[in-house]
């Protein structure tokens, strides 16, 4: 039975994610696959973990459960990956490790199904999810990375398009918010990156910076992360009944997608960037 009191952060990183959890009240499910953060993440939260409300599990989240593969382990920690193309971009992979891996189905079985899963981990959400289709229980919300994939990649094969929201699809989710990663704002049927890309809208994003009074209108995440205390300002949108109330069916979902990949393309002309956007997914 899904936990409501329960969230999983896929992905832990520094775990500025997982402290907003525990602020807010939940028992989370801290899973890292770099030893390295999660001995930090144990360090930082020793208090919460000590109380029960924390479980901090070093593992990567791949399509089999109790293997040993390589980590790639990046400079800059985020990009940190089992693909070693992906931790390598920019020369920035430092080494590579042998880790443990699970599958996310495995982890729900042992420590409970989430009332919401965030998972973050450079280009294996896909092996996440694919974990739950059949599954009889899964999260009353989910949230991924739509891809790794960069816009030539794409712009090659439309279908790298749609594969994670298929697969949410599949896995028996049946409403779904697009949110730009960069604003923190959802993607709906009006164009984003055309209003955000406007000499008005820099103007106004440029003043916030400067006095520090950010409005969510064009840039929610620094208003998040200075409500948050978070310094990077590395943190995730809102999530299950916080996000506003846009869902779209999986079909309206689709045409999002795509509407909202041309229109960034229109403004970036960059075939090597990644078209930077996270699904939520409601059962």
């Amino acid at each position: 039975m899904t936990q409501p009191g329960l969230i999983y952060d896929i992905g832990a990183h520094q775990g500025d994610d997982t402290g907003w959890y525990l602020q807010q009240g939940f028992r989370v499910v801290a899973v890292e696959a770099n030893p390295l953060l999660a001995q930090k993440l144990e360090q930082q939260f020793s208090q919460a973990i000590g109380e029960g409300k924390l479980i901090v599990v070093n593992t990567a989240i791949t399509g089999k459960d109790n293997e040993t593969i390589p980590f790639y382990i990046s400079k800059e920690d985020g990009r940190s990956s089992t693909l070693k193309h992906l931790a390598e971009r920019d020369g920035h992979l430092v080494k590579t490790i042998d880790v443990t891996t699970a599958r996310l189905s495995s982890l729900f079985t042992k420590y409970g199904t989430p009332y919401y899963c965030k998972i973050d981990i450079e280009g294996n959400d896909a092996l996440a999810i694919n974990s739950l289709v059949n599954q009889t229980e899964i999260p009353r919300y989910l949230s991924c990375e739509h891809s790794c994939f960069s816009i030539e990649q794409i712009n090659t094969d439309r279908s790298l398009l749609y594969g994670n929201l298929d697969l949410l699809h599949a896995a028996g989710f049946t409403a779904f918010q697009l949110i730009d990663q960069d604003s923190l704002l959802p993607l709906t049927a009006n164009k984003h990156y055309s209003r955000i890309h406007s000499l008005y809208a820099r103007v106004r994003t440029k003043l916030e910076r400067i006095t520090g009074l950010y409005t969510a209108r064009y840039n929610n995440r620094l208003k998040m992360a200075q409500k948050r205390a978070t310094i990077s300002g590395l943190t995730t949108a809102p999530f299950g009944d916080q996000l506003p109330n846009v869902w779209a069916s999986y079909e309206t979902t689709r045409q999002y997608l795509e509407f909202h990949f041309n229109d960034y393309y229109v403004h970036t002309q960059n075939k090597q960037l990644t078209f930077w956007v996270d699904i939520h997914a409601r059962h």
